[in-house]
């Protein structure tokens, strides 16, 4: 997970567009990996590479809270933000409004494509994934979320200012709230 959250923090303002690819692997977590740039330019984490980073193999690229820290908190202000085929398991928060992963983007448009969110909580937020664009749109097809837990929504919480969004393709079972009257 150490060389995960270097090579966020090297992107946050090296002047270039950056795809971080992951071996596939299990990365246990200490603390959230963190993304918070203002560069405009895009960020991109893959999962499900080889050892070499020269074949996409399809792979479990497993990141677990181990049931005590959030998971993933990527901000690209002025830039576009890609999380791909990436497994986000027991991830916990217990921050206000927070979601285990968080995403956020001002001006390009978030793709959330073929990850797997399972068995997460959110003691005071969303239990799997919030992803919110101003501009640019989010866009969330072929995810797995499966057993989340929130207290204010179990599942996605999809947001734009501006732009076409979509929750497409997507297997969304047995998440639940703490809220009552809300839907899982």
């Amino acid at each position: 997970a150490n060389g995960i959250q270097s090579a966020l923090t090297n992107a946050v303002a090296n002047g270039q567009n950056d795809t971080i690819n992951i071996v596939a692997g299990t990365y246990s977590l200490s603390a959230a990996l963190a993304f918070d740039s203002s560069e405009a330019h895009s960020l991109a984490l893959i999962g499900g590479w080889n050892a070499g980073c020269t074949i996409n193999i399809g792979d479990d690229t497993i990141v677990d809270g181990q049931h005590l820290v959030p998971l993933l908190d990527l901000t690209n202000s002025n830039g576009s933000i890609t999380v791909a085929n990436l497994t986000f398991v027991a991830g916990r928060t217990e921050a206000a409004l927070e979601a285990v992963v968080q995403v956020v983007s001002n001006t390009g448009p978030i793709f959330i494509d073929r990850n797997t969110f399972l068995g997460n909580r959110s003691v005071n937020g969303n239990g799997a994934l919030t992803a919110y664009a101003d501009a640019g749109g989010v866009h969330v097809r072929g995810n797995l979320v499966i057993g989340n837990r929130g207290a204010l929504l179990g599942n996605v919480a999809v947001g734009h200012g501006g732009g076409e969004s979509y929750v497409t393709g997507n297997t969304i079972l047995n998440n639940t709230t703490d809220t009552a009257g809300q839907a899982g």
